[in-house]
């Protein structure tokens, strides 16, 4: 199981932007010769507007698997993305958007290699926007597909308060408490390069909290 991440705000001015954006990032560490991988959450939507949720949830899968993954890859058209001068040439860039009140994303990373993440206004929206940012919770977890009996393992969980004038910090917990239920709803799926984000309804964020996530 990965040392838990090291937490560490940044301000930073975007380029081309007016506004300014707080940048989270999240990083394990497990020596200095091993595989990394890292991957960029572009906020967006919903989420930037109103604030709300993101769980990140990192899992290690072999080298293989994970360099036959496809998808998209956000970052490959983000050319301020500073993380591309920070890894090294083995190591993997990933990105994914986020844009709903609750977002569960499972990232992917080399098994005995590290990890990483952070979170950015999105390409399409940085003229003008704030992005501040807060890990509240830090722990494992996982969920059981009540009808196929699989279990999904998240050896290493974040879950992160995107600030704004709708979200309560609060929800990030209460989530997290009934993640189970909610994903067994069938939130929609997104599949990116080294990644998948799932984003639930309001219809399924309300049946899955019995209604307390919009008391």
């Amino acid at each position: 199981m990965p040392k838990k991440g090291l937490l560490f705000i940044v301000i930073a001015t975007l380029l081309g932007a007016i506004g300014t954006a707080t940048i989270l990032s999240a990083d394990s560490h497990q020596g200095e010769a091993t595989v990394k991988a890292h991957l960029t959450l572009y906020v967006g939507g919903e989420l930037l507007r109103d604030g709300g949720t993101v769980i990140v949830a990192s899992i290690p899968v072999s080298y293989k698997e994970l360099r036959s993954f496809t998808g998209e890859n956000p970052t490959t058209d983000d050319p301020d993305n500073t993380k591309k001068s920070e890894l090294s040439s083995d190591d993997l860039l990933f990105g994914a958007r986020v844009w709903g009140r609750v977002n569960f994303v499972e990232m992917y990373y080399p098994e005995g290699g590290t990890f990483g993440f952070n979170l950015v206004v999105d390409l399409n929206e940085r003229v003008g926007s704030k992005l501040i940012t807060e890990r509240v919770l830090v722990g494992d977890g996982g969920w059981t597909n009540w009808k196929s009996g699989e279990d999904h393992i998240w050896p290493d969980v974040s879950t992160i308060y995107v600030d704004g004038p709708v979200a309560r910090k609060s929800e990030g917990q209460l989530v997290r408490s009934v993640q189970g239920k909610i994903m067994n709803l069938g939130p929609n799926d997104f599949s990116y390069q080294g990644a998948t984000v799932y984003i639930p309804t309001a219809e399924q964020l309300s049946e899955g909290t019995w209604g307390k996530f919009y008391e």
